[in-house]
């Protein structure tokens, strides 16, 4: 399906839909053809974005959270997950 920019702003949520769903749309913006479809995203590629952490930054985050939760774990104060229904559950404790 290919749309104009007008024709897509009136229903740009049922289109987004559409394509989350599969369907190849189209909008023709200046002359030029943009795709809405579904894609894929990192949470690397989103902290850059979203924060502007370096990479750098990044690696060094993870370094000290990993350490962090390495002496947590340690010291008996955390929970080790092993199947998603432990997740599933302590998402469901108060």
């Amino acid at each position: 399906m290919t749309l104009t920019a007008d024709e897509a702003c009136g229903q740009i949520a049922a289109l987004l839909q559409r394509a989350a769903s599969g369907e190849e749309i189209g909008i023709e913006v200046d002359g030029k053809l943009v795709a809405l479809r579904p894609v894929e995203e990192s949470s690397e590629e989103y902290v850059l974005r979203e924060y502007g952490v370096t990479p750098e930054e990044m690696k060094v985050a993870s370094e000290k959270l990993v350490a962090h939760f390495e002496q947590e774990r340690a010291a008996g104060k955390s929970k080790e997950w092993k199947t998603t229904q432990d997740f599933d559950n302590f998402l469901e404790e108060d």
